[in-house]
């Protein structure tokens, strides 16, 4: 089975690439945190402690949702995939029980050997924050982290991601080891559905704890306490049921399409054939227009209401905290949208040979991934824009009593442009990768070497 898988591995190097990159940066970003929050337990002042475990505690937790949602999407996407192949091996006489095993051992492969190699940037990086943090004054000269609390802070971190991904290949195994080849679309199960509108609705409820209840709060930074959080649940919320919102999308807005003919008649099929599986290089768009649009307006917001009155000490750690979440987020989740786009491009290489063996060329072929990701995009960002609207709207009436945010479109239209400047430009370079050589060898060879 460990050969097989190993094999396997080889052959699928794109998309297990994808999964691999995926665990390995969310392991460095958690991890970084983790070892702030371990520097806070440490012989430090009081101040020292409670500005490192709010920066290793608030943030992490905020990065380690995100980062563990999005590694189990990217990990459910590349098993998803191998609805075809794992139906063959259950036609040639595999048991259900042996496809699982294949699968869950390829994933715990790649998981570990992410986990491990992760280690040491993740430790690097923790470092080079703390020393930032020390040079800007944020904390004393002599703050550190000791060799053995860096190193429980990394292996607690391993292991709860490792288990993430466990339960993740689990879970996408056991629909993936039942399915037949055909690529029609897939319900999304009820478990899915459930955690989709229980996310939401938490993100809907803090936003009402916001107006209600921390808006009347003495402490000014108390409202800013619950309406961050709103966007981060809505976005991840939306993001869990994205294979439904694209498919409902691509119904509705198929009109924007049509005027591209052979190209937009193509990627308004795929789109909605695809969508369980086009769906998880959604979900990262709407996670980073969500989350990087509501915190981006959460501290504008701050910034102008708090500009001619003193700043305290606590309201410019809250500010760096937001900064960091909206930079942190922004990195990451570019890098997942590259990362489920590489996974989901790597295997079309046989549809688009077939494509061209069936009269398509290169350029409508190319053509259709960009209207796809044009799409992909525009849903995104409207998603995201909606999701965000639970953190923007709630802080927006709390602090300066009106709906609308007073900074102005300019923050939306600027996560925007690059949401839209990433999947496209992404999926373009993916694209011209999939399509090198010819249609036979596309169709006869293995997807994983595109």
């Amino acid at each position: 089975m460990r050969q097989l898988a190993f094999r396997s591995l080889r052959t699928r190097a794109s998309a297990f690439g994808a999964a691999f990159l995926s665990v390995f940066f969310g392991r460095m970003i958690i991890g970084t945190f983790a070892i702030l929050a371990a520097a806070g337990y440490g012989d430090v002042s009081a101040a020292d402690a409670d500005r490192l475990r709010l920066m290793g505690t608030v943030v992490g937790s905020w990065g380690a949702v995100i980062v563990l949602f999005s590694v189990a999407s990217t990990l459910g996407l590349v098993i998803g995939q191998r609805q075809a192949e794992t139906s063959l091996l259950r036609a040639v006489g595999a048991t259900p029980g042996q496809v699982r095993r294949l699968v869950l051992t390829e994933s715990v492969l790649v998981t570990v050997a992410a986990v491990v190699l992760s280690s040491v940037p993740a430790a690097i990086t923790g470092d080079l924050v703390l020393a930032a943090m020390r040079n800007s004054g944020m904390i004393d000269e002599s703050v550190g982290v000791s060799v053995g609390a860096r190193a429980i802070a990394l292996a607690v971190t391993g292991v709860v991601l490792s288990l993430v991904c466990l339960l993740a290949g689990i879970l996408a195994t056991r629909r993936t080891a039942k399915a037949s080849a055909s690529i029609e679309p897939q319900r999304m199960s009820r478990w899915r559905w459930a955690a989709g509108i229980l996310l939401t609705l938490g993100g809907i409820q803090s936003a009402v704890i916001t107006v209600t209840v921390t808006a009347n709060d003495p402490d000014p930074l108390a409202p800013m306490s619950t309406a961050g959080p709103a966007c981060v649940f809505t976005s991840i919320g939306l993001a869990t049921l994205a294979p439904a919102l694209l498919k409902r999308a691509a119904t509705w807005f198929a009109f924007l399409l049509r005027p591209f003919g052979a190209a937009g008649h193509l990627a308004e099929h795929d789109l909605r054939a695809r969508a369980h599986l086009l769906g998880s290089a959604l979900a990262p768009i709407i996670v980073f227009a969500g989350i990087s649009t509501g915190t981006a307006y959460l501290v504008a917001i701050e910034n102008a209401v708090s500009a001619n009155r003193p700043q305290t000490a606590e309201a410019q750690d809250v500010e760096l905290l937001n900064y960091v979440v909206v930079g942190m987020i922004a990195l990451f989740a570019a890098i997942m949208v590259v990362n489920t786009l590489a996974a989901a491009i790597a295997d079309r290489r046989p549809e688009f040979g077939r494509q061209q063996l069936a009269g398509a060329t290169k350029p409508q072929i190319r053509l259709m991934m960009r209207l796809e990701a044009g799409f992909l995009a525009g849903a995104g960002i409207g998603i995201g824009a909606l999701a965000s609207s639970a953190t923007v709207v709630s802080y927006s009436w709390v602090k300066q009593n009106q709906v609308v945010p007073g900074p102005g479109p300019w923050y939306f239209l600027g996560v925007a442009a690059v949401a839209t400047v990433v999947t496209v430009s992404a999926t373009r370079v993916l694209t011209r990768k999939a399509l090198s050589g010819s249609a036979l060898t596309a169709v006869a060879g293995n997807q994983g070497h595109c």
